[in-house]
C-alpha cells in the first residue's frame, strides 16, 4: 500500500536526520506551536521521577507535539505511532475491521507495578 509517513519536526539543527527522512519519502511538517512554552512549564512542574520523558525538554515536548498532526494533513484517518514503533509489513484500513472509532484513543506505557509511565 501507498501509506505516507508524516512527521512534525521542530527545529533545524539535525540536517542529517532531515535529509535521511526526505530521502525515504517522509513528509516533514515544520512545527512551532504557540503552546510550546506552556508545555515546558508543565514539564518543570511535573513528577520528574515518574518518566524519562521529563529529563529533557525535547522529549516531553515530543509527547505532546504529535497531537497537532491533524492540523497538517487532510485525511479521514490518521494512525499515530511512537517514534520507537517498527512496522514490519504493509497494512491497509481493512486490517482494522469495519468498526473504526470516530474519536481518538491512547494508551499508556506501564511500569511493572502497573503504574503509568507515560502516554506511550
Amino acid at each position: 500500500p501507498n501509506n505516507k509517513i508524516h512527521i512534525l519536526y521542530h527545529g533545524t539543527s539535525n540536517e542529517r536526520l532531515r535529509s535521511w527522512l526526505t530521502d525515504h519519502e517522509v513528509i516533514i511538517h515544520k512545527h512551532d506551536p504557540e503552546w510550546k512554552d506552556d508545555i515546558e512549564i508543565m514539564r518543570q512542574n511535573g513528577a520528574m521521577e515518574s518518566s524519562h520523558l521529563f529529563s529533557h525538554p525535547g522529549n516531553y515536548f515530543g509527547t505532546w507535539q504529535r497531537i497537532d498532526i491533524v492540523n497538517e494533513i487532510d485525511y479521514e484517518y490518521c494512525l499515530l505511532l511512537d517514534s520507537d514503533t517498527i512496522v514490519t509489513k504493509p497494512f491497509t484500513l481493512n486490517d482494522f475491521g469495519l468498526e473504526i472509532t470516530s474519536g481518538i484513543a491512547m494508551s499508556t506505557e506501564q511500569k511493572r507495578d502497573g503504574k503509568p509511565a507515560n502516554a506511550g
